[in-house]
């Protein structure tokens, strides 16, 4: 068996190697543009668990839990929660998100999804794993998606039988830049983006590896990970509140950034924003943004 990620200094580490997001940075405003998109999908997988185990009776632990804008919505429904995050501004984000929640039994740790051993066996209901994946790899596991496995595996551990997980990443089919109408305008950024998010098929396979039976596989069609009053805004292309609601811009070089800021400006100026707006907005809401799976663990 092939051993498992060290997660010594995971933060760290990850940040160096991955040259991805500045989480410190991006916790700032991050829920103040972003949603919880397919909650209704999540609560629905929770309710649904082969466990029996009515919604309100559950523990839940949100693995990576972010700022906290699906806990915040999800605390008040549930017996109890557990969040960890490898982020403490990221964590810190999210307690005073779910403040209020919080005294019905909330659980903050800072610690790494590939290790939560501060976590025993069987002692959750449900776990979400919400727009994770694509953070997790570097160079080396990337090819193999060695980190999501293993997240995979250590949530199957921590679930009840009968329990939930439910994972989300951003959709890619047919091609990333198509559910965006500012990727187009980036092209290395997407070929970086389209490398680091996690194919459906992959998905399904690290999540049957675990042991999970795979449940549904959903792309919400309608709503926008950003709120939509933000999203649709071309206007604050620029503004860092706007940008860090979407971790894609973490890979946009300041070269591709002036470009598209440029481009932005004279369609605007040229009044053909509103129909590129509205023709991205065809395809986005034919195959949606984000990618739902949920599986459940087996009762022996």
């Amino acid at each position: 068996m092939e051993p498992p990620i060290a997660v010594t200094g995971y933060a760290e580490s990850l940040a160096n190697r991955s040259q991805f997001v500045d989480y410190k940075d991006t916790a700032k405003s991050y829920g103040t543009a972003r949603q919880p998109v397919g909650l209704d999908i999540v609560l629905g997988a929770l309710a649904s668990a082969p466990s029996g185990i009515p919604l309100h009776q559950q523990r839940i632990l949100d693995a990576g839990c972010g700022t906290g804008i699906y806990l915040k919505e999800i605390a008040p429904r549930v017996e109890s929660f557990a969040a960890i995050d490898f982020s403490a501004a990221m964590l810190e984000e999210c307690q005073a998100t779910t403040e209020d929640a919080s005294i019905m039994g909330g659980q903050y740790n800072t610690g790494s999804i590939l290790d939560m051993s501060l976590y025993e066996d069987n002692s959750f209901d449900g776990v979400l794993i919400n727009q994770v994946v694509q953070h997790l790899e570097d160079d080396e596991t990337r090819p193999t998606r060695k980190a999501m496995k293993q997240a995979y595996a250590e949530a199957y551990r921590v679930l009840k039988p009968g329990g939930m997980v439910i994972m989300s990443t951003r959709n890619k089919n047919p091609t990333y830049d198509s559910h965006y109408w500012y990727a187009g305008f980036c092209p290395e950024a997407v070929a970086k983006m389209t490398e680091r998010v996690p194919s459906r098929e992959q998905c399904i396979a690290a999540q049957s590896t675990a042991g999970f039976v795979v449940g549904n596989v959903i792309c919400p069609q309608l709503a926008t990970f950003m709120k939509s009053n933000m999203y649709n805004d071309p206007s604050r292309i620029a503004d860092p509140t706007w940008q860090r609601g979407d971790s894609f811009w973490s890979l946009v070089s300041d070269e591709e950034k002036a470009g598209v800021h440029a481009i932005v400006e004279e369609m605007t100026a040229a009044g053909t924003m509103e129909a590129h707006l509205k023709s991205h907005e065809v395809t986005r809401t034919m195959t949606g943004q984000v990618l739902f799976i949920t599986g459940s663990k087996p009762i022996a």
